[in-house]
């Protein structure tokens, strides 16, 4: 099955299709695990194992794959799909939500930048993403990762 083709790949395949290494994983499918049962709100089986709903979640937030392809490669129905989705957002918002803060009003006043007599602040999202070269050659340098041997923003 796909899952278990993706969760028994070559670590180094894992982390280029989730972004993250598969310890990382494991340890969020044991949070859910011991948050979740694998039963229904009907009292039926879950159709996916907590794996797959993790992974599912996951494929979702790194690629953007849409419900019905991810229906077909987890072989299930779009609404399971859907469903796991919802309910895996909401698990992940309430667990990060405690560790995540804006800070408070006077801290964004005075970390943030005066822009036409505007105060505003700035979100950035720390995760490296794969680009194309630049034909500038001073960016070239700057955005290329000898490590990574590919070019990265």
């Amino acid at each position: 099955q796909f899952a278990c083709s993706i969760i028994f790949s070559l670590d180094a395949e894992f982390e280029e299709l989730l972004g993250f290494p598969k310890w990382v994983f494991f340890k969020f499918v044991q949070k859910w695990g011991s948050s979740h049962t694998n039963v229904s709100q009907f009292g039926a089986p879950e159709v996916l194992t907590h794996n797959e709903q993790v992974l599912v979640f996951f494929f979702y937030l790194r690629h953007y794959t849409k419900r019905l392809l991810m229906s077909k490669m987890f072989c299930c129905s779009e609404g399971t799909i859907r469903n796991t989705l919802k309910k895996l957002t909401t698990f992940f918002h309430d667990f990060f939500a405690p560790l995540l803060s804006f800070g408070s009003l006077e801290q964004r006043l005075c970390e943030g930048t005066k822009f036409y007599n505007e105060h505003i602040t700035f979100l950035l999202d720390g995760t490296k993403q794969p680009i194309h070269s630049s034909r500038n050659i001073f960016l070239e340098a700057q955005l290329y990762s000898a490590k990574k041997k590919q070019h990265s923003i």
